[in-house]
């Protein structure tokens, strides 16, 4: 049971950090390069591989994709929160997280290789290239625990330069093959698995041991406290990435192709503003695990909530004069489920950054017992509504699974760490006049730069 201090929320400052007020607009920003570059990859991809090429592409990523998301046992999460607590232990953080993932990232990417014939289906020359992503693998989980690092550090830049440079390289690499005539498949694949280990390599710095500060040896992490926070952040990491596959799985065979690609079109859109958010949401994580900000955490979340509703306004009244012009013929029945879906994003954002102050205040486990009942409300309710709804129906139970998020994760905060539930999405003055001036410092020092 938590103590009355643990329940009680915790002095705000006057002012918010404002290396914190940069950070969340800088990433924020950063975070928005990606999407932008995929609009113009996925075309480029398209006509150049033709169709058979873009699928054969996407099943030689995917088990290696999936691999990360499986193997590396929430370490991540588990190197932020203790390099934010422990300054002067973020080496041996990230050592400690590499040396007891390094077993299961190797018996993950044995296993690919040893199914690799299978999962390409005869397709000629697939299982070469399912090889070669799998490599990629031990690195970029590497990178992982640096990003941690980096978030736990609360080192902004670093981690909005990466966010920018990784789909500046892939969108940079794959115009090159295209003007030089030779993005065919292994050269596209090689782009998509080398721009992230280019890009990663400015955490590098990370690995210089900071100075130790005086009685930290008292509270040294140790591999155990890393993996116990680990693992339970983990199992609902494991929680997202199956509630982000079923419907690749689901859909199609309850419905039909058709609502699959429907439902796709309207991921794509509605994803735009959880891209942002969820990146706003890491720099909660690592800002107040380093020290505890409730004024600050429920600023940033109801500030976020309203540009949200904002985007995701605009997005829900133009949607049906751009969806068939830009997606293609048919896919105007998208519109009612992209209208779900936008919803659904919005409902998101507060989940997002209660979510990340439940992980902050050492709790990872409460988070993924909310996204455990989730995935619970999810699946069923895709069992039951697909069949009859198709796309929309899988669009409700996206929202019913994000309300579920939410409201656990929002109770968790006003229970044990006193938050008020409102203020997740009524912002107050102070908050919006942060914020402008965090935009308008940066842009002022962008352009003396």
């Amino acid at each position: 049971m938590p103590s009355s201090t643990d329940r009680s929320p915790r002095p705000a400052t006057p002012a918010a950090n404002p290396s914190y007020r940069r950070g969340v607009v800088m990433v924020a920003a950063a975070s928005s390069i990606a999407p932008i570059v995929g609009l113009v990859a996925s075309p480029l991809l398209s006509q150049n591989l033709g169709v058979d090429g873009r699928g054969a592409l996407a099943a030689a990523l995917a088990p290696s994709l999936m691999l990360i998301e499986v193997v590396h046992l929430g370490m991540p999460d588990a190197v932020a929160y203790f390099s934010a607590k422990h300054p002067s232990f973020r080496r041996r953080a990230v050592v400690l997280a590499a040396l007891m993932s390094l077993p299961v990232v190797v018996l993950g990417v044995v296993v690919v290789m040893l199914t690799s014939p299978f999962l390409a289906s005869g397709y000629e020359g697939l299982t070469t290239l399912i090889n070669l992503a799998a490599l990629s693998v031990l690195p970029i989980v590497m990178i992982g625990f640096l990003r941690g690092a980096a978030i736990g550090a609360q080192r902004w830049t670093m981690t909005a330069s990466e966010r920018v440079l990784n789909p500046v390289l892939r969108m940079v690499g794959l115009v090159a093959c295209a003007v030089a005539g030779v993005l065919d498949l292994r050269n596209a694949l090689l782009v998509m698995i080398t721009a992230p280990l280019l890009a990663g390599l400015l955490y590098l710095p990370l690995l210089r041991a900071p100075a130790r500060e005086a009685g930290a040896t008292l509270d040294a992490p140790s591999a155990r406290m890393l993996l116990s926070f680990g693992t339970r952040s983990w199992i609902g990491g494991i929680a997202t990435m199956l509630m982000a596959r079923l419907p690749e799985l689901l859909i199609a065979p309850l419905s039909d192709f058709e609502q699959l690609g429907l439902f796709v079109v309207c991921l794509t859109i509605s994803g735009v503003p959880f891209v942002v958010v969820s990146a706003i949401a890491q720099v909660v994580f690592g800002s107040n695990a380093a020290e505890r900000n409730d004024d600050r955490l429920l600023g940033t979340s109801s500030v976020s909530f309203v540009m949200a509703v904002a985007i995701s306004l605009v997005l829900a009244i133009t949607v049906p004069w751009w969806i068939e012009p830009i997606f293609g013929r048919g896919f105007q029945a998208a519109v009612v489920p992209t209208w779900i879906g936008l919803l659904s994003s919005v409902v998101l954002v507060p989940a997002m950054i209660a979510g990340s102050g439940i992980m902050a205040a050492g709790r990872p486990g409460r988070r993924s017992i909310a996204l455990l009942l989730a995935l619970a409300c999810y699946t069923v309710l895709l069992l039951v509504m697909v069949p009859s709804t198709g796309a929309t129906g899988a669009a409700c139970a996206d929202l019913v699974g994000n309300l579920v998020v939410g409201g656990y994760c929002i109770r968790v905060c006003q229970r044990d760490l006193g938050m008020s539930p409102w203020r997740f999405f009524i912002p107050r003055r102070h908050d919006l006049l942060r914020l402008r001036d965090a935009a308008t410092t940066l842009v002022t020092r962008r352009r003396s730069a």
